[in-house]
């Protein structure tokens, strides 16, 4: 699974699919990665953070394996911060480098993209533009937005599933 965004970047493939599942509440989870801020023009950089990782992350010590995770936190109007990240096992240290990234239990608006991951934003963008939209749910305010990366995924038309923390209109 590593080493896959170099090659996916910039190939000229079918547009990216996005499906909107039913709300579910979401567990808590321990989660630690590579970050960095970033300002809302410098998303594009983001594959960076994953090449990183990517050299990492095979490494890490206490890691539960299966999945890897892209978490986009502390969002303000001038940027956020975005980790490539793992999931820790509950005594396991956070490694060097790493941000520790704990999620709540949170209610999720639940997405599946499938298609290349160069684009990935856009289908991010049409996510977030459907919850704007949605006359039940908000999206919640300072909660962790979560991409999953899991075995269905591959870097040409593979599924990663997103998940944005949502309160009910009130």
């Amino acid at each position: 699974m590593l080493g896959w965004r170099k090659q996916a970047l910039g190939r000229g493939m079918d547009e990216i699919k996005l499906t909107r599942l039913e709300n579910r509440l979401v567990d808590q989870i321990r989660l630690a990665g590579l970050s960095r801020d970033f300002t809302w023009d410098e998303r594009s950089e983001i594959p960076q953070i994953w090449e990183a990782f990517d050299e990492i992350a095979p490494t890490v010590a206490g890691k539960v394996p299966g999945c890897f995770y892209g978490v986009s936190y502390n969002g303000n109007p001038e940027g956020f911060s975005y980790a490539a990240a793992v999931e820790l096992l509950e005594d396991a240290p956070v490694p060097d480098l790493f941000t520790e990234i704990p999620i709540p239990t949170q209610k999720c608006a639940v997405f599946e993209t499938q298609g290349p991951i160069s684009d990935f934003p856009k289908a991010m963008g049409r996510a977030v533009a459907a919850l704007n939209a949605d006359a039940h749910f908000a999206i919640a305010e300072g909660p962790p937005m979560v991409e999953v990366y899991d075995e269905r995924f591959n870097p040409r038309d593979g599924i990663v599933t997103i998940l944005i923390p949502v309160v009910e209109r009130g």
